[in-house]
């Protein structure tokens, strides 16, 4: 945006970290962990009181749900401040219509013992960099707010480096440039990139995979996933309660982190369908229904939970009259109170169900899939 102060756009830190996360699978270059997810580049300076709150609002008014940030720093004479906290707060709570922006920052790469004061924040995930063989990167900053890790090189945190700098020579470059050249020339493509700025965006990849399977999951819930679905790796002894400071909860899993967002799909309950409020007056509560036993086996639409047996009979007329399915209730117990759950349809296969569901939307009815196996 032209109202955002700019970084200088002569820097080469953006396009791999972007490239990390979502490059296209176009059979050229790398491809990103989330090819297929969309792209909104933001260029600001990290330090600008009002460039940062900028850039968050910026995100959150035009409809960004990850927010992926490799930047950062760690000089103690440095202090978030309330603007830049409650900018990064306000994202994270009120993005992606109050379901909150999942935002990520890299922990840095000075090999100490705090992080990135951004990624210390409470509504951060802090992302440090393992290598290759599941060993601790030697760069990436410790912290009780590390959240996870994620591969990146090992070695030296090597920022970026384009090929043409590359004079097939074997001599390590000097400031932000340095590298090592292996003498093969790649073009003006990139081909030295590395450090937490990798790692970052690589878990920003495996979110956006999260939302591709379910959308619904609040930032708070992608956090969740990704520490609990994260591989130990490391010693045993280095993790306290589950959590290490040099790898966080553990080395990212993308498919256990996209399993658990797809079971978390088809159980959430769904919010309640509004209940019969008015009492059933006599005369005007008179149901006639053939009861039998289902088989635990199928597919259906879960629709509510409702504690009054009066409310599941009205329910239950009104969904069977409507959407000519059969109406399934089960009966569990919650809280020491009997309860009904009310699923619409009982189907052979998942298709059939979500067809029922995409006609319970186009009425205005909420609900989510549900297998009777587990009901």
């Amino acid at each position: 945006s032209s109202r955002i102060l700019q970084g200088d756009p002569q820097f080469t830190h953006g396009t791999p970290c972007a490239s990390v996360a979502l490059a296209s699978s176009n059979g050229t270059g790398i491809v990103g962990a989330a090819p297929n997810a969309k792209f909104m580049p933001v260029s600001g300076t990290s330090f600008s009181l009002r460039a940062t709150e900028q850039m968050f609002d910026y995100c959150v008014k035009n409809g960004a749900d990850i927010i992926s940030c490799s930047w950062g720093t760690t000089d103690p004479n440095f202090s978030l401040s309330p603007l830049k906290e409650q900018a990064i707060a306000r994202a994270a709570r009120e993005g992606r219509n109050g379901k909150g922006c999942i935002i990520l920052f890299a922990a840095g790469n000075d090999d100490r013992d705090f992080l990135n004061f951004y990624a210390a924040h409470p509504d951060v995930i802090a992302v440090g960099a393992s290598t290759s063989k599941d060993q601790h990167a030697s760069y990436s900053n410790r912290g009780r707010e590390l959240s996870v890790c994620a591969p990146s090189n090992g070695d030296w945190p090597i920022i970026a480096a384009r090929a043409w700098w590359d004079q097939g020579t074997t001599q390590r470059g000097i400031g932000d440039f340095r590298f090592w050249a292996d003498g093969r020339s790649r073009g003006d493509r990139y081909k030295h990139f590395g450090g937490t700025s990798s790692s970052c965006p690589l878990v920003a990849g495996i979110c956006a995979l999260l939302l591709s399977v379910n959308p619904d999951l609040t930032a708070r819930e992608v956090k969740e996933i990704l520490q609990s679905t994260a591989d130990k790796i490391g010693q045993p002894w280095e993790y306290v309660n589950g959590h290490s400071e040099k790898y966080g909860y553990g080395r990212v899993n993308a498919d256990r982190a996209v399993a658990e967002a797809m079971r978390r799909r088809e159980t959430r309950t769904p919010p309640r369908v509004d209940e019969v409020t008015t009492t059933i007056q006599s005369g005007q509560g008179l149901f006639r229904f053939s009861v039998s036993k289902q088989a635990p086996h199928g597919w259906g639409v879960q629709i509510g939970v409702f504690a009054e047996y009066g409310n599941v009979l009205e329910q239950a007329e009104k969904l069977e009259r409507q959407f000519g399915a059969p109406v399934v209730v089960s009966i569990l117990e919650s809280g020491g109170k009997t309860v009904y759950k009310v699923i619409l349809g009982a189907y052979s296969n998942r298709e059939e169900a979500r067809s029922l569901l995409q006609r319970l939307n186009q009425a205005g009815i909420e609900g989510f899939l549900r297998s009777l196996s587990d009901a």
